[in-house]
This record gives structure tokens, sequence and C-alpha cells, in this order.
């Protein structure tokens, strides 16, 4: 016999359910449903999948009260086979805050039921007090008054012991299993307590107290360096076994923290700073670390007795004043006026003038050719080239100092206009003083006889205004002085 079988797929809402359950027989009823599905006609005998679906779920703890769930159910692997029962696939993901006593839960579920709908996800929300726990999956119908897709559940639990458990300390840990029956414990240390909850029992824990570590038998090691807190002398900074616990930066035997010298290997008795020469000064506060000496002399000596010991004495072997900074003053020219005191420091002089060669006091004739050599010195511009105009009374002048090169001797005095910078100035004065002086030289006079100095334009003799200002300016000046003794 033949038969006629429907394919139902339909989600009952409240807009559809009603016309099915006020139908008055059987015969209306097909009626309804051949107006809303397609029917088939099939042979007697055919086959059903059973129900087939896959399950998962993954539940994470972010702390002790949060937690993640993520359900999933998956259905309808055969699509192809007419003879199925429907089955709808879900994704549920479910944030929770959850205690001891009560917990609440808010599911987000997508299933392909509602898809069709056009109800991408439904909110739902469950709450836990005690044993008792109400929810829904979908709370719009509530809003709504969708009575038809309501979906509600309610559910209480509760425990039927089947035997009396003995538990003297109240700590769920039955007194045959319990190793502390009269001291209220840890389920996890088979019921002994665990004050400091290191997971070591109180009555193996050396530091009942404080959290600590199973191979130092429960107490702290803070710095790692494997002694005890309660054994360690510096238990923030890790140290050595020999120095209870404490850093020795520098290797000394003295711990960093006694250390007034934790970088620099020293001595016990001068709290670990070093004394190299052995002074009984340490070197931070020794002036000479290397040379013994005495505190007087902040750990210097003072071999030449002046004012200034030889950590600081620019002289140390030369007694010398103050103002000199421990060094006797010199005479470089060795005319026996000191250079202190002497304005001629590199030309023998007398003490009369200050130590400078005292003046020539020249004949009328003598006189007239050194004003003649200097009063027709000439340069061509900007150098240090001698014009040949000059060449006779330079070579007059030279012949007079040959005749004196016993006791005379000459000093050129170089000097410019302000015509470019001044240290080309500077320059170029000193080039004309030498060039006149190479020039003598040549012509025989001894150069040791003539000494030269320069100043560029820092001393005019007239104003730089005008050209024959500028021209007095551009000098060589020449002095004759007597040579001493």
């Amino acid at each position: 016999k033949e038969g006629t079988y429907y394919d139902l797929d339909v989600a009952i809402r409240k807009d559809n359910y009603i016309k099915y359950i006020s139908s008055k027989d059987m015969t209306q009823f097909d009626s309804l449903v051949k107006a809303d599905f397609t029917a088939t006609s099939q042979q007697t005998e055919y086959r059903i999948s059973l129900p087939t679906a896959l399950n998962t779920q993954l539940d994470y703890r972010f702390n002790k009260f949060f937690y993640l769930n993520l359900s999933t159910h998956f259905s309808n692997f055969n699509k192809n086979n007419f003879y199925r029962l429907h089955n709808y696939s879900s994704i549920c993901l479910a944030p929770r805050f959850e205690s001891y006593w009560a917990d609440v839960s808010i599911p987000l579920t997508y299933n392909t039921l509602y898809a069709k709908q056009n109800r991408k996800v439904l909110l739902g929300i469950n709450v836990r007090l005690g044993a008792l726990s109400i929810g829904t999956n979908d709370i719009q119908p509530f809003f709504k008054g969708d009575i038809a897709s309501l979906n509600f559940y309610a559910v209480l639990r509760t425990a039927f012991p089947y035997k009396v458990i003995h538990d003297q300390d109240g700590d769920g840990v039955e007194d045959k299993k319990d190793e502390c029956p009269m001291d209220p414990g840890e389920i996890a240390l088979k019921g002994c307590p665990d004050k400091d909850h290191d997971m070591i029992p109180d009555k193996s824990d050396a530091c009942p107290s404080q959290p600590g570590l199973a191979e130092f038998r429960g107490c702290p090691d803070t710095d790692g360096d494997g002694i005890t807190d309660g054994q360690d002398g510096c238990p923030y900074e890790k140290g050595l076994a020999a120095l209870k616990g404490c850093p020795d930066s520098d290797g000394d035997g003295v711990i960093n923290k006694n250390d007034s010298c934790p970088d620099i290997a020293g001595l016990k008795q001068f709290k670990g700073c070093p004394d190299t020469d052995g002074d009984g000064i340490i070197d931070k506060y020794d002036e000479c670390p290397t040379l013994k000496g005495i505190a007087k002399y902040k750990g210097c000596m003072n071999t030449d007795g002046d004012f200034f010991h030889d950590g600081i004495d620019q002289c140390p072997t030369e007694a010398g004043p103050i103002e000199n900074l421990g060094c006797p003053w010199p005479d470089t020219d060795k005319d026996g006026v000191l250079d202190k005191n002497d304005s001629c420091i590199n030309t023998p002089g007398v003490a009369a003038y200050n130590g400078c060669p005292a003046p020539v006091e020249l004949a009328p004739a003598e006189k007239k050719i050194l004003q003649k050599a200097f009063s027709s010195l000439e340069f061509e511009s900007g150098k240090d080239v001698i014009k040949p105009v000059s060449f006779v009374s330079l070579n007059a002048l030279a012949k007079l100092l040959v005749s004196h090169s016993v006791d005379w001797h000459l000093k050129l005095s170089g000097h410019t206009d302000n015509d470019g910078t001044p240290e080309s100035n500077m320059i170029l004065s000193e080039k004309r003083a030498k060039a006149v002086k190479n020039y003598l030289v040549k012509k025989g006079v001894l150069e040791g006889n003539i000494s030269t100095e320069w100043f560029g334009q820092t001393m005019p003799i007239a104003e730089n205004t005008t050209k024959a200002g500028k021209k007095k300016n551009r000098r060589v000046e020449m002095t004759m002085l007597m040579k001493a003794d």
C-alpha cells in the first residue's frame, strides 16, 4: 500500500501553531498540512536515519570568579536523505560569573532554525542561587508576549547521602583518610591545615606563617640565592652562603651594605676601601695614593719643605713661593733678574732697567744712521718683502752693528695699521720684523745681537683714519741697547 509522506521543516510560532491545535479531526489537520507542505507518495517500506548529533563543551577560567563557556551542537549530517528527522545545529558562547553559592551566565546562541527567521543570535540568561537554577535560552518572547515561543527551565539539585561520613573537624575529609583529623585542613593536603597556603602542611612547614618552597621545608627564599630569608642577612639581594646570603661585588670579603667602596676591593679595617701605598690613608682621601705619605699632607710628603705637598707642588724637589705654586722663580736670560721682575725675559739686561739692556748713548752720526734706517724702511704692500730703496740705509746700519758686535744689541719691534684682520696683521708684523733681522744677519751682524718682537695693529702711533696715519703705523721700530756684561 502506498502512503503520503511530508518533509516537515517548520518553526512553531504564535501565528502558525493555533490553526493546527484548533483542528477538529485528522481530516482537517491533514488538509492544513497539505496546504503548507509538499506531499510525496512513497513505498510502504523505508528507512529513517537516527537523529545523530555531535556535541562539544569548552569551559575556560579567567580567574577565581569569571569563566567563558563554548558549546556546539552539529546535526543534519545526511541532508540528501528524504527520510530523516529534522534537527538544527547551534553554537553558544556564554560568559559566566560563578561563586560557591551563586552564579549568573548570559548565553549568546546562533542556531540554524532561528537563522531562517532572520534571528541571528538568541540572548538568554541563567541564574543559580544555591541548589536552584532558573533560566531561558531566549528572553525575547518574554518581552513580546509570544507564549508559543517561550522556553524556560528550572532545576533543583539535592544530594542524598547513602552512608554516614565521620569528619570530626568538618573539613570535608573523612576521618579515616584525614591525616590531621582534629584540625580543619585542605582536601588537597589530606585534611591537614596550611596556614600560609604554600601547599606544605603546617605540621611539616618550618615557616607555617610565610609561604615558602618545598626544598626549604616551606620557608621563603625571596632573592633566590639558596639561603632562606630567616638565615639570610640580605634577604632581598642574592649573595653568598659564606657571607650569610649577602653580596660582595668586589670580592674583598666585606659585604656591600657594609662596604664604603663596594666596587673596589679593599681592606676590612677600612670598611672595604683600598690603601694602595699602605700609609693608613684610604685611596679616596689620599692625594698621593701610590706614594706613602702622612695625614698632615693628605697622604702625601713635602720633599722640598715649602708651602705645597708633593701632590700639588709643581716643583716637588725645589722649594718655591706660594705665588709660583711651589716652584722657584726662573731667570730665563740668566741676567740675575728673576722672570717675575724681568721685563725682557729672553734678553739679558740690568736690574736698573728691570732686566732689560740699558739704551745706548749714540753719537750724533750713529743716531743719524739708525734714524735713516728706520725712516727709509719700506715693504711691498701687504707683504714682508723689503723694497730696494731701503737697502742703502740698512747696509749702513749693518756696518755700524758689526763694529759694535761686542757691546750693542738691536731690538726690532714690528707694527701694522688696521687694514685686514687682527690675526693677519699680527702675522705680518712678525714676518716684517724677522725680514729686517734676516737682512742684517746676511750683511754680517751676529744673529744673537738682534731680537725681534711684534704687536700687529695693537700699538698705533697715529690715527688709522688717514693715509698718513696708516703709513706711520706701518713700521718696524729699532732700539739700540747695551749688551749685559
